[in-house]
């Protein structure tokens, strides 16, 4: 069967057309799988996060207690300088001293259930 020249031509442009629409979709699908690995391992990672910091973590607990003894070395901060202040701020003072050691108790106890939960055999 003969094809005449015109038609040989417009049969080569479509295949060429079509070689490059299929190496480029195959580029599109390289990006998308090295995306979705991408997203995976994010995803895995969250995972990993989550069952780190989860309620009651003995990680997320000193954790907490790290903020609330930062918070009582703000207290002491603020006691000292409305101590320095004036004599009529003491009473502002003696607030801020009983709130830190308010913040100490807690942090204390944060840090002894962390360590009740590690003795437990809890995450690390």
């Amino acid at each position: 069967m003969a094809v005449d020249s015109e038609t040989y031509m417009a049969v080569c442009e479509q295949v060429s057309r079509l070689q490059a629409e299929n190496e480029a979709l195959r580029a599109r699908l390289a990006e998308l799988e090295k995306d979705n690995e991408h997203q995976r391992e994010r995803r895995n990672a969250a995972r990993d996060c989550i069952k780190k910091i989860g309620d009651g973590s003995p990680w997320l607990l000193r954790k907490q207690a790290e903020a609330v003894e930062a918070l009582a070395k703000r207290f002491q901060d603020a006691a000292d300088k409305a101590d320095r202040a004036d004599e009529d701020e003491s009473d502002t003072a003696l607030t801020l001293i009983i709130a830190k050691s308010l913040a100490l108790k807690e942090a204390y106890q944060l840090r002894q259930k962390a360590d009740e939960i590690e003795r437990a055999g809890g995450e690390k």
